[in-house]
């Protein structure tokens, strides 16, 4: 039997992890954290990220700072992302160029954008 795909949701606003959460479950298994931290250490963890959602700007360590940590750091594995933020100045397409990010939604973002989204990514990877 397949495994459910996981999928970590890294924003600080307690509102988006829930329902990302909501909408994601009945299809993966849901991780979730409220800054960059946290993920780092679930990614580093013996748990298989499939795909990460994360925020841009968060406490502790932000979406890019998070991004820079991944790429530097020996992970087993480097989770496919898609990041979203309210910020209008984030520069989206260098950081999808350099392949460090697949897709970026603005918030507030429509859901069903979304989930199709994470589908068609998980689809290919």
């Amino acid at each position: 039997m397949l495994r459910k795909k996981n999928i970590l949701v890294v924003d600080d606003e307690l509102l988006i992890q829930q329902l990302l959460q909501y909408c994601l479950t009945p299809k993966y298994k849901v991780f979730s954290s409220s800054n960059g931290k946290e993920a780092l250490e679930l990614l580093r963890s013996d748990v298989i990220i499939d795909l990460m959602i994360t925020d841009l700007e968060m406490p502790l360590m932000n979406g890019t700072e998070l991004l820079n940590q991944i790429s530097t750091e020996g992970l087993k594995v480097k989770p496919p992302v898609i990041m979203i933020s309210g910020n209008d100045q984030f520069d989206a397409a260098t950081y999808i160029q350099s392949k460090q990010i697949l897709a970026f939604m603005r918030k507030p973002f429509q859901l069903d954008v979304l989930t199709n989204r994470v589908e068609q990514i998980l689809e290919i990877a």
